[in-house]
């Protein structure tokens, strides 16, 4: 007859928080005895309903699937010939947004406001709109949020040079 020692879960698992835009990161503690280690996720903190997305030789992965504007939680298991271990102990993570591109604003054409537009930015929900009359975006004030990708600004004056700037936004992270 022959037998084994069960794997134990992994440890240490981390994955970025807001740091890449197209990637969460994980890494975790090498387990002895692991050959592989296999990556779950789910966007609820429950491992019973996660679905794996990949496996690793080694003690990090890069979640390329993640979309911005989700917090997703992780857990991974450890194989060998033999064995899987039960899952580590979770953590979450996130994709950070892109900035909106495109930013646009009118020149002249209204008496009375500039209209202002830019390109809708992966997993934003809303958006921050800023205004100054030198192009210094550090000292740009805040004239408006919304959830349109347009603002037609009416708080300004006839012959004044306007620059502006958007910072997407949802409940995890604010663009640059």
């Amino acid at each position: 007859d022959s037998g084994w020692v069960s794997l134990t879960e992994p440890a240490g698992l981390t994955a970025s928080d807001g740091t890449f835009t197209d990637k969460v990161e994980l890494a975790w503690t090498a387990l002895t005895g692991a050959t592989g280690y296999s990556i779950y996720r789910d966007t609820s903190n429950n491992s019973a309903t996660a679905v794996s997305i990949g496996s690793a030789a080694g003690t990090s992965f890069s979640d390329t699937t993640a979309a911005a504007g989700t917090l997703y939680y992780y857990w991974l298991k450890a194989t060998n010939a033999l064995d899987t271990s039960d899952f580590s102990a979770g953590d979450t993570g996130w994709v950070r947004m892109a900035p909106p591109t495109g930013v646009a604003a009118s020149k002249g054409t209204y008496s009375d406001r500039i209209a202002v537009g830019w390109n809708a930015a992966a997993g934003a929900t809303h958006y921050v709109v800023y205004r100054h009359t030198a192009d210094d975006s550090g000292a740009a004030a805040e004239v408006a949020i919304t959830n349109a990708t347009s603002l037609n600004d009416t708080a300004v004056g006839v012959g004044t040079n306007y620059y502006y700037w958007i910072k997407a936004t949802n409940a995890l992270d604010t663009s640059d």
